[in-house]
């Protein structure tokens, strides 16, 4: 993938891998991959004429069936049951097998494996589905060979296939101790030797068995689907960028592996960290054009960059309005030194790294940051958690794309190495004050026991609002598992969703207890706002609102305009009986005149100024009248027969004129202006140059 070809992709269906090599400088990595693919990963001047790889470089092998066939007579069968049921890493995204087309995709990363170019060696292992372990059979494993074993370990790499190379140096007896060690090496630190493959680069010895036992191995390998998440919906793209060139004629190309999502041509796209935004201008395979580009597959990307900014490795194409990270909460294993004795096995649990300058490197990125505390899990019967020694917060200098569940690599002094897994990643200088290191590690101590859903609500709990949005819960899960927990939560009852913003179900229920007690006790109408600001001032305005609205739809709080009653209306306030008479005489004045002006009904009804407004107030907290434009008095019955003729006008007109609706209504032009800035102040109507549009409609007969 490291020019933009003019070959155009086949439209046969296309199963795509990816592999790294990993080995001590010198053991036949590149020359190894030269005899598999019949391409010379080594692409720098300086690296052909020293004989030494010091950058990542690229090959690839591709078969067809027939090709597949000729390795093992049922690979093609493997494949093509592999295109039926598993689309997520096919170059079409459906099978084509049905007509018995389909190929085989594997891409290899070559890495150095001098000590001295490490961190190119950590960018080229990122979102690799295999390792192939490199070890000449005249040696052994060497110093640089328990570095990449150590690497691959705590980048969450759980398999390998072993190359014995240089097997015409070795004798009989040093060729089995040879065995014995590369093996016991890789198991020490979990990682399981599917193969043990003795290979001569030269002579070609063992190439045919070395491919058969990757190309079997890939196709026993179980996909993930990382186009979408577990409910379904497409996951953003996410390709960690390794190589960036100018090519005459498209301008800007990046290259990585694609990690997440899927990448179109035309795709409006970010460059992160950094704040660039790309259109994507062309895509390429391993010299083969694409329209869509699918996780697994080694991509050289054509993009239109926006802004005069500089592209390096460590950046990622992301979704625009992705946010970089610059402080992780990391389960942390520390391994000792990088080039420490090859029996290192022991219990290192007694050791715990103090507060330091670190290096982090994740995906294709190194980056220098402050491991500001670390602390150990606490003893439990119940943790059955292996090799996770501590749990550490890193605050970087400069932010990151790395998200919760990414695996890390971590490096400290001159040559100590740790890593782990991401638990917890915020777009912070450092943690979100009002969370305490002990929520930190009550929340790590759940996700490593794999209770998710319990770890969600204790940060959902511990946040101020007690409501998080999808952004902030992005810290704690991965986009990947994010929706389809959420989803869990809200169906067991734990949780409520409302809008974007999840909220503990319990604290609602509190807080509903509240707002009743409040409301109960006070002896006029209690105004919404006031409420929220007295019960739950940092609480989101849409689930406070979301609260009343279910208070009132069960009835236990009533809504007024001038704020909020216990259920049914009843207020605690004593009324006069002078005041429930001339209540009654205006409810059956409204009975024959329906809407009429508030000084004419005191005339007619003899009623003083002061009676009259404890009158109007006592029969709108009951909503037995309204106030209309606080000029006139209306009757409940005929201010939603006026609503129901808004609607009809609104239906047939799709525009509300005063003409139509004094027409329909049949009432003079002060009160249809009247009913018209009445249902305008409810937010029943709005007011627009060309007329009125309904915006709530009436309730259903």
């Amino acid at each position: 993938a490291g020019d933009i070809s003019v070959k155009k992709a086949a439209s046969q269906a296309t199963l795509n891998f990816t592999l790294a090599t990993a080995g001590h400088v010198d053991h036949g990595k590149t020359s190894l991959l030269r005899a598999l693919t019949g391409i010379d990963p080594d692409r720098l001047k300086e690296e052909k004429e020293r004989e030494m790889t010091t950058d990542i470089g690229f090959a690839h092998i591709r078969l067809d069936r027939e090709s597949l066939a000729s390795l093992d007579p049922s690979f093609p069968q493997s494949l093509s049951r592999i295109l039926r049921t598993d689309t997520n890493r096919l170059e079409g995204g459906s099978s084509k097998s049905e007509d018995g087309s389909g190929e085989l995709v594997v891409g290899f990363i070559d890495v150095p494996g001098h000590g001295k170019f490490l961190k190119n060696m950590l960018a080229g292992v990122g979102g690799i589905d295999l390792a192939l372990l490199v070890v000449a059979a005249d040696e052994g494993p060497m110093p640089q060979t328990v570095q990449h074993v150590k690497i691959l370990s705590l980048l969450g790499v759980k398999s390998c296939i072993l190359a014995m190379t240089k097997i015409d140096l070795a004798g009989p007896e040093q060729l089995e101790v040879g065995r014995q060690e590369a093996r016991a090496l890789a198991e020490r630190f979990g990682i399981d030797v599917l193969d043990l493959i003795e290979v001569d680069n030269l002579s070609q010895r063992g190439m045919l068995e070395l491919k058969r036992s990757i190309v079997g191995r890939l196709l026993e390998h179980p996909l993930a689907d990382r186009r979408r998440d577990l409910t379904g919906t497409p996951l953003p793209p996410y390709l960690p960028i390794d190589r960036i060139f100018s090519k005459s004629g498209y301008g800007a190309v990046v290259t990585g592996t694609l990690i997440e999502g899927e990448i179109r041509i035309g795709d409006s796209v970010a460059i992160e960290p950094g704040q660039i935004t790309a259109r994507v201008r062309g895509l390429e395979t391993f010299n083969r054009q694409l329209e869509c580009a699918f996780p697994g597959q080694r991509l050289a990307v054509n993009l239109s960059v926006k802004e005069h900014k500089p592209l390096e490795r460590g950046q990622s194409i992301v979704a625009p309005g992705t946010r970089p990270v610059s402080t992780v909460v990391v389960a942390l294993r520390d391994l000792g030194g990088l080039e420490s004795r090859l029996d290192s096995s022991g219990d290192r649990r007694s050791r715990k790294l103090k507060p330091q300058l670190v290096r982090l490197y994740h995906g294709t990125a190194e980056r220098s940051g402050f491991l500001s505390w670390n602390s150990n899990l606490p003893e439990s019967d119940s943790n059955e958690i292996i090799d996770q020694t501590s749990i550490c917060q890193v605050q970087l200098h400069d932010p990151l794309v790395i998200k919760p569940e990414d695996d890390c690599v971590i490096r400290y002094g001159d040559y100590g190495i740790a890593g782990g897994k991401i638990l917890l990643a915020f777009n912070l200088t450092s943690r979100p004050r009002w969370l305490s290191r002990k929520q930190v590690m009550a929340m790590a101590l759940l996700l490593l026991q794999g209770k998710t859903g319990e770890a969600v609500m204790e940060l959902i709990g511990a946040s101020p609002g007690k409501a998080l949005g999808l952004a902030e819960l992005a810290s704690i899960l991965s986009s990947f598992k994010l929706r389809k927990e959420i989803e869990t939560l809200c169906d067991s009852g734990a949780a409520l969703a409302v809008g974007d913003l999840v909220v503990a179900s319990q604290e609602l229920t509190i807080l509903a207890e509240r707002v009743k007690e409040s409301v109960a006790a006070a002896d006029s109408p209690v105004p919404q706002e006031k409420l929220r600001v007295d019960l739950a001032p940092l609480l989101a305005r849409p689930v406070f609102q979301h609260l009343i609205s279910s208070l009132v739809e069960k009835q236990e709080v009533t809504q007024t305009r001038e704020g909020l009653l216990p259920g049914g209306g009843a207020v605690r306030r004593a009324v006069s009986q002078e005041c429930l008479e001339a209540a009654a005489k205006v409810g059956d004045f409204l009975k024959e005149t329906p809407i009429i002006e508030v000084k004419e009904l005191a005339v007619r009804l003899g009623l003083g100024q002061s009676l009259l407004a404890e009158t109007f107030k006592y029969m709108e907290e009951r909503q037995d009248a309204h106030l209309v434009n606080y000029e006139f008095l209306a009757s409940p019955d005929f201010i939603l027969e006026a609503h129901r003729v808004l609607g009809r006008i609104f239906q047939r007109n799709r525009v509300i004129t005063p003409s139509d609706f004094r027409q329909e209504l049949n009432v003079s032009r002060k009160y249809t202006m009247a009913l018209l800035a009445y249902f305008d102040d409810e937010l029943i109507t709005r007011r627009l140059p060309a007329g009125r549009v309904l915006v709530k409609a009436a309730p259903r007969q």
